[in-house]
């Protein structure tokens, strides 16, 4: 519960949402710094020509399902 102090401040913070924006960004900013440089973009693909790979008929590890096999028979 808040004491009649405390109630008086919050209601004097909250009368300017402008204020309380512009705080709020002077923290961030304090805080986190500048915003990172975007990551540039990949190469696109020319339509047309597959990947590499796919020409030399040779499978991307991360497309290959493992599996596990079972012991021997007998």
């Amino acid at each position: 519960m808040l004491t009649t102090s405390e109630r008086a401040f919050a209601d004097l913070v909250y009368a300017d949402p402008e204020w309380v924006s512009a705080e709020f960004e002077a923290i961030i900013d304090a805080t986190f710094g500048t915003r990172p440089r975007p990551r540039p973009r990949p190469y696109a693909v020319t339509a047309g020509y597959p990947e590499p790979a796919v020409l030399r008929g040779v499978r991307r590890a991360g497309s290959a399902r493992s599996r596990q096999r079972s012991p021997p028979v007998g």
